[in-house]
């Protein structure tokens, strides 16, 4: 089982994260909700989406324990000023996404 907590930002706030496992959309995260997966044994991908761009991607591979990431907007501060840079240049940086356990 995968567990993904967001941060709860101004940026993209009215809208969801799609969580992506494996290239499919297994669901969907909105601003300050945690949300858990059931996943195959296995190594997997997993990504976040909004429309135009995403995260980074990070392989794992799941034990009997439950797994947590964690993600956030990019466009905090200062860096709001970058977003157009992020979505044309960047679009795989726009969401920050970690693994925290």
């Amino acid at each position: 089982m995968i567990r993904v907590e967001r941060e709860s930002g101004y940026a993209d706030k009215l809208r969801s994260y799609e969580v992506e496992l494996d290239g499919v959309i297994i669901g969907e995260i909105a601003n300050g909700q945690s949300k858990s997966f059931d996943v195959a044994p296995g190594t997997h991908t997993l990504r976040m989406k909004i429309s135009w761009a995403g995260s980074n991607k990070i392989t794992f591979t799941p034990a009997s324990e439950t797994i947590t990431f964690k993600c956030a907007s990019r466009m905090k501060g200062t860096r709001a000023w970058l977003a157009i840079a992020y979505v044309l240049f960047l679009p795989h940086k726009y969401i920050e996404l970690k693994q925290i356990d």
